[in-house]
C-alpha cells in the first residue's frame, strides 16, 4: 500500500510541476530549492526528486550541479576556455609520474583552448582547504585527483559538487570509489603481464618489490599471484618484499634482501621502487657476474625506457588525460550521467 501511495505522490507533484511549467510560471527559468519545493508539497526531500527526475527524462527541466534544476534542455557546454584542476595528494613536491601526467594535461587542454590549475595537499585533511577558495569563486569547471587518495578525500571532493575525476584507484578500497567517474592502469592485468614476460624467458626465480598495502600494490600482487599458477612457478614469499614506502631508498635496502634469494627476475612494482633497484643492480654487478632481469610499470614517456637492463610495462597516459578529460566535458553537459569507469591500455616495451 505505502509502495502505491508514494508512487501516486511522486507522479502527483510531477503533473503539476509540468503544469506550472506550461503556464510559464518559472519566469526566471529556474525551479525553487529542493527543499522549498517539498514543504510546498508536503513530501520528502526523495520523492520530490523522483517527481523532479521524470521531468528531466522527459526533457523538460535539467539539473545544474552547482546552481540548481532549471526549466528546459541543456544547452551543450562549450568546451573552450575551461579551467580544469589537477589535485596531486600525499606526494609532494612532483615526482617523475606525476610531472609527466601535469605535462599531458596541460598539452591536451591548450588544445582545446583551456588550462590547467595544479593543486597539491601534502594530507589528507588540506584537501577541503586547497580547493574551497577555487570552487567557491568558480575558477575551476572540473577536477582531476590522483595520488594517495584516501576514501576520505574522495567524500571531501563529492562535497563541492563539480564534475571529477580519480585518476588512479583509491588507497584503499571503499564504496565511494565506485560512485566516482575514474581511469585507472589495471594492475591485476599488468603485473600479470609482467610476471607472465619473465616466466616466459624461462626465468623460474621471479621477486615482486612491491609498495605499501594499498589497493593498487595488493592488486599487483594478485597478479603476480596468478602468473606463477599459470607457470606453474612455486611460490617462495621469500622473493617477496613489501617497501614501507615506495621509494628508490627502500627499494635500494629490499634488494640487500633479495640478493641472499638469488633471483633470476624482479618485478618491481613502479619507476620508484625500480630507480632504487637499477641502483643496487650496477653496485651489485661489480662485484659479481649475476645479471638480474628487472621489469617495470611506467609509462610511454617514460626516461627510463631504453635503459638495456630494463623492461617496462608502459602504460598509455596520453590516453589516460583524453579519456578523463572527456568524463570531465561530458559531466559539464549532463551531471545526472551514472558513475563511469575505463581502463588505461599499455604495453611492455
Amino acid at each position: 500500500m505505502t509502495r502505491k501511495k508514494n508512487h501516486f505522490v511522486y507522479e502527483r507533484i510531477a503533473s503539476d510541476i509540468k503544469e506550472r511549467i506550461q503556464g510559464g510560471e518559472f519566469t526566471d527559468g529556474r525551479l525553487p530549492p529542493e527543499r522549498n519545493l517539498a514543504a510546498i508539497y508536503k513530501a520528502n526531500r526523495l520523492t520530490l526528486r523522483k517527481a523532479i527526475d521524470v521531468l528531466i527524462k522527459e526533457k523538460l527541466l535539467f539539473r545544474d550541479s552547482t546552481r540548481g534544476t532549471f526549466v528546459g534542455r541543456r544547452t551543450t557546454v562549450d568546451r573552450d576556455n575551461k579551467i580544469i584542476g589537477f589535485l596531486l595528494v600525499g606526494r609532494s613536491p612532483l615526482d617523475r609520474i606525476h610531472s609527466i601526467t601535469v605535462m599531458e594535461l596541460e598539452k591536451q587542454l591548450k588544445a582545446k583552448n583551456s588550462n590547467a590549475m595544479i593543486f597539491t595537499a601534502a594530507e589528507e585533511g588540506e584537501v577541503g582547504k586547497v580547493l574551497s577558495s577555487a570552487v567557491s569563486r568558480r575558477l575551476i569547471d572540473g577536477i582531476m585527483v590522483t595520488g594517495l587518495v584516501t576514501p576520505k578525500t574522495a567524500e571531501t571532493i563529492k562535497t563541492f559538487s563539480i564534475p571529477s575525476v580519480l585518476l588512479g584507484h583509491l588507497m584503499y578500497a571503499a564504496p565511494v570509489e565506485q560512485e566516482l567517474d575514474r581511469v585507472y592502469p589495471d594492475s591485476i592485468q599488468y603485473s600479470y603481464e609482467a610476471v607472465r614476460y619473465l616466466a616466459g624467458k624461462k626465468h623460474r626465480r621471479i621477486a615482486l618489490l612491491n609498495g605499501p598495502s594499498y589497493q593498487w600494490f595488493l592488486n599487483i600482487y594478485q597478479g603476480y599471484m596468478r602468473a606463477l599458477d599459470e607457470f606453474g612457478i612455486p611460490y617462495d614469499e621469500r622473493l617477496v618484499v613489501k617497501c614501507e614506502d615506495d621509494t628508490p631508498s627502500h627499494a635500494f635496502d629490499a634488494m640487500k634482501v633479495l640478493g641472499k634469494y638469488k633471483p633470476d627476475a624482479v618485478f618491481a612494482a613502479n619507476e620508484r621502487l625500480a630507480i632504487g633497484v637499477l641502483d643496487h643492480m650496477r653496485q651489485n654487478e661489480l662485484k659479481s657476474n649475476r645479471r638480474i632481469e628487472l621489469i617495470t610499470v611506467g609509462t610511454y614517456q617514460s626516461d627510463l625506457i631504453g635503459r638495456q637492463a630494463l623492461k617496462t610495462v608502459a602504460c598509455d597516459w596520453p590516453d589516460m588525460i583524453r579519456t578523463g578529460l572527456e568524463m570531465i566535458f561530458s559531466r559539464l553537459n549532463d551531471p545526472s550521467l551514472p558513475p563511469r569507469s575505463a581502463t588505461v591500455p599499455f604495453k611492455i616495451v
